[in-house]
């Protein structure tokens, strides 16, 4: 989440309601994210590579890609240019192609939406076809997505078990409270032995950008342990969505951190490993400095 909180900062108070300054700052309309998805799950099942780079923004591209093979081993694929991202789909279409997908969960935001769906997806060369189940949080801007930050565990059919999800959901209230605090050991607790991480935040009319990469849990305690500078003076929920192999929070936030002030717009994927705990973090943030 690249920041702490302190043990005093107010949760939800008035600094929120009366902020908002990451959306009035955007040029989106309250369907923008809607409608630049909704133009890229049309062009995904194309199969066609300049057809889907047609709706990939130019403001930024930031795709994280988490994948589970069959054995359980875990993959990260990033790509942070519109290079990259060419050759992301490039080779994606030689692997497989998209023959339709199947819509399960969404929320819906102006800048981003999260999609979990299962795909019909035919195999090459093997020529087998098959179904993938992903989850996906595509932060979106004007002229397209910015990317996608993707979760596909290995496929498998269980039967809903209420339980494992609030399983889950008592393990995000665990590592909230602890990232509330700056408690990153209890926040790495809540992690597997296996970790990675992804966390990107770009200033919305500014050139700030940073994005930090954890693959091992050292560098995901490097990572979280950096950001204890930062205050949380404010925060909200906005969005929470739990299942068995995902949780999903965004958040609207009030930093301070060495004398300067920002607003943040933070939408965060926990992947669910094998053993219950979670892989790491996920997550895009949009930001405006507030003085």
């Amino acid at each position: 989440m690249l920041l702490s909180a302190s043990a005093g900062g107010v949760i939800g108070g008035v600094l929120i309601e009366e902020s908002f300054s990451v959306l009035r700052a955007l040029p989106h309309g309250r369907q923008t994210a809607r409608d630049r998805v909704r133009e890229h799950g049309g062009s995904e099942t194309t199969n066609d590579v300049a057809t889907i780079m047609a709706t990939i923004s130019h403001w930024d591209q930031h795709f994280a890609v988490l994948t589970e093979a069959q054995d359980g081993t875990l993959s990260l694929r990033l790509e942070v240019d519109r290079a990259g991202v060419q050759r992301f789909y490039e080779d994606r279409v030689r692997a497989e192609l998209i023959e339709a997908a199947h819509g399960l969960k969404k929320v819906q935001a102006p800048w981003y939406s999260l999609n979990e769906s299962i795909g019909d997806i035919y195999r090459m060369p093997a020529g087998q076809r098959g179904h993938s189940r992903v989850a996906v949080v595509f932060p979106a801007w004007t002229d397209g997505i910015i990317g996608e930050i993707l979760w596909e565990p290995h496929f498998t059919e269980p039967r809903p078990d209420w339980r494992v999800e609030a399983q889950v959901a008592d393990r995000l209230d665990v590592f909230e409270a602890a990232w509330r605090t700056g408690d990153v050991e209890t926040m790495l607790e809540q992690t597997g032995d296996e970790t990675f991480g992804v966390m990107r935040v770009a200033e919305v009319g500014g050139d700030r950008r940073e994005r930090t990469v954890a693959r091992s849990r050292a560098e995901l305690r490097a990572a979280w342990t950096a950001a204890a500078s930062a205050r949380i003076a404010d925060l909200a929920l906005t969005n929470r969505v739990v299942t068995q192999f995902y949780a999903f929070a965004s958040y609207r936030l009030i930093i301070e951190q060495a004398g300067r002030r920002a607003e943040r717009e933070l939408a965060l994927m926990l992947p669910v490993g094998r053993d219950g705990r979670f892989i790491g973090e996920f997550s895009y943030a949009l930001e405006v400095g507030l003085g």
